[in-house]
């Protein structure tokens, strides 16, 4: 099935959006639209109070208007609409950078997607940042570059590292203190599995 693409306004990349594939679903969160319009993205949907976009708004792509009162983000319920609309599997470009609370919320996005059955990842030049919640999962091997792992839930239990710089075998992450973070590449294909508890990997 093909994936549900949210672009959002903060920090994106040109390459960030070689992650579109023709038959995507692609939604963009207010001033996520900019980038649809420098790099000529077809969109599906404009979601949004528009508060942060400035521009015309288009009539020939179907809008979802909010209101500017509102508990949720604007990325929040583009994915909704994502979601309501059957999709399974999340990408989301220019969720990261510019204002610190909204990079907060838009990972928090992972932790609900993930909690639901659904799959998502963020990127951002080059980066990828997924959760891992009670599984394993092998990502691509690099020759050079950092891999961090963080305990989002309150500890990691039974979490094992292979094919990096520095391997562990069944210790337990917390929230508290960040071991995970800047391990390296060594040319082979990272291994992460956590048996109880979630995990946010950025590779």
């Amino acid at each position: 099935m093909s994936n549900c693409v949210i672009i959002s306004g903060g920090s994106a990349f040109k390459n960030d959006f070689n992650y579109i594939n023709e038959d995507d679903f692609v939604i963009c969160a207010d001033s996520g639209y900019k980038y649809a319009l420098k790099y000529n993205i077809k969109v599906n949907l404009f979601v949004g109070d528009f508060d942060s976009f400035k521009g015309e708004i288009p009539s020939s792509i179907e809008i979802v208007k909010l209101n500017k009162i509102k508990d949720d983000t604007d990325t929040f319920h583009a994915t909704l609409e994502g979601i309501k609309r059957g999709y399974k599997n999340f990408i989301f470009i220019g969720a990261l950078g510019k204002r610190e609370e909204h990079t907060f919320a838009n990972l928090s996005i992972l932790l609900y997607l993930k909690n639901r059955g659904f799959a998502g990842f963020l990127v951002k030049h080059k980066k990828k940042f997924v959760v891992l919640k009670n599984e394993k999962m092998v990502f691509p091997k690099k020759n050079k570059g950092f891999f961090s792992v963080f305990s989002v839930s309150e500890k990691a239990e039974n979490v094992t590292i292979k094919n990096l710089k520095y391997t562990v075998e069944n210790i337990t992450l917390d929230n508290e203190f960040a071991l995970g973070i800047d391990n390296e590449y060594i040319g082979l294909a990272p291994e992460v599995e956590v048996k109880k508890g979630t995990l946010l990997v950025v590779h």
